[in-house]
């Protein structure tokens, strides 16, 4: 079977294998060549600090807005299918955690290239040893760390990072290829070689590459939301599924929205067992006082879902990703999906909702209005429920700034504005808004 064939035919496998099926949606985006890599091996041989068998593998890029995947002849002839495979998926894994584009926080090159294979080696190897990857295999050259294989603490490619700068010494580089470098290195007492398989896009199309693996996450997050039986049963819950979701789920600052919404438990001691909450209305005015109510009520996040026909599809999945992070710090969730009019509301109890009832969902479509959901709000706080933040998911092209001072509860409760576009948001709204690009 020649080099072509069997790229072909791993390629295949990937499209077709009900435990890759959310690769195989992806793989489409990808151009796949394979290179002519003799006079990089000759190089290669030529250093002193030469000493694997085999370090080709391969490499990704962007090119005119395409995510380029280069995988060396040399690899394809000494390795199988099921270890293609494995490649293919690592190679595709480097371009959705954005490792292609240039990162600033992470000064050292080296630990950061390092760092990325083995976070993403080290979740294939799991799953292949738990037998939700069935027809991959772990090529004998895979980098990982042993040490660091079963680690709690360094699940992250920051934290990985971190340990490869206090933890590697003896570093040697030598350029291959334009961008291709063969790195030779010391960490702890184990000596590493690895050719660079990271090739960052340059700064001029930075612009252009982080878009292409936004709109990359942004299918991924439509795959997982529309069609989630894709990886239900067959990867959900593994190393990979795990990993797909950290990468793919909108960073939203959830200490600074804690620190901004209003505290409404209040932990006793043993000389005062009636503060079990604040007055909430006092605690806006910078008043603490006891609540009168001898029962704690649950903190409860509103969060309103703009639903208009202006939020694209691909925003509302993001708006969806919101919704799911923020079950895990409040007490209850009410959760209100409108466009001119109310279309759903409902409050969920945090500690027994499921993923599958936030998931993306599309209704009403119309216009944009906040009046009646404002409303909603304002009834809910004279009622006295114990709302501690209210976040507004929208475009902000509503009438939110015309209704704004009409209400007591805009006045008393914290408001956090995520927004799909970059727009002027009064400051009286949100000092600090977030923007989801």
């Amino acid at each position: 079977m020649t080099a072509k064939e069997k790229l072909e035919t791993a390629i295949l496998k990937i499209m077709v294998s009900n435990n890759m099926r959310l690769f195989g949606c992806l793989i489409y985006n990808f151009e796949i060549r394979i290179i002519d890599d003799s006079d990089i091996l000759k190089k290669i041989k030529e250093d002193p600090n030469y000493k694997n068998n085999q370090l080709l593998t391969a490499n990704v890029t962007i090119e005119n807005k395409k995510p380029i995947i280069t995988i060396y002849e040399s690899f394809i002839n000494d390795h199988e299918i099921p270890e293609l495979i494995f490649v293919l998926l690592h190679e595709i894994f480097h371009v959705l955690d954005k490792h292609v584009i240039q990162n600033k926080n992470y000064v050292n090159d080296i630990a950061f290239a390092f760092a990325t294979d083995h976070i993403i080696n080290s979740n294939l190897i799991k799953d292949i040893k738990s037998h939700y990857l069935q027809n991959v295999s772990q090529p004998y050259d895979t980098f990982i760390i042993p040490e660091l294989s079963n680690s709690k603490t360094h699940t992250t490619v920051a934290a990985v990072y971190n340990y490869l700068v206090e933890n590697m010494s003896n570093i040697h580089k030598t350029n291959l290829n334009g961008d291709i470098d063969l790195i030779s290195m010391r960490i702890n007492n184990t000596n590493y070689q690895l050719v660079t398989d990271v090739i960052k896009s340059e700064q001029k199309t930075n612009d252009e590459s982080e878009e292409i693996v936004n709109n990359l996450q942004a299918e991924v997050r439509s795959i997982i939301n529309n069609s989630n039986e894709l990886i239900k049963g067959d990867i959900d819950g593994s190393a990979i599924s795990n990993l797909i979701k950290q990468i793919i789920e909108i960073k939203v600052p959830w200490t600074y929205l804690l620190d901004k919404s209003i505290c409404q438990k209040i932990i006793p001691d043993d000389s005062n067992k009636s503060w079990k909450a604040i007055k909430k209305r006092q605690f806006t005015l910078g008043l603490m006082y006891p609540s009168d109510d001898e029962l704690e009520k649950p903190s409860q996040l509103i969060i309103c879902e703009d639903q208009s026909g202006s939020v694209s599809n691909d925003d509302l999945k993001k708006f969806s990703s919101v919704l799911l992070q923020s079950i895990k710090y409040f007490d209850e969730v009410r959760i209100i999906r409108h466009d001119t009019k109310v279309q759903r509301d409902i409050t969920y109890e945090c500690n027994s909702v499921t993923e599958e009832q936030l998931l993306f969902e599309t209704i009403g479509r119309g216009g944009t209005s906040h009046k009646l959901v404002f409303d909603r709000i304002e009834e809910a706080f004279e009622n006295d429920v114990d709302i501690s933040l209210v976040i507004l998911l929208t475009d902000f092209e509503s009438n939110i700034t015309q209704i704004w001072k009409h209400y007591t509860w805009t006045k008393n409760i914290p408001v956090t504005v995520i927004c799909n576009n970059v727009i002027n948001i009064p400051p009286e709204i949100d000092k600090h808004p977030i923007f989801i690009k």
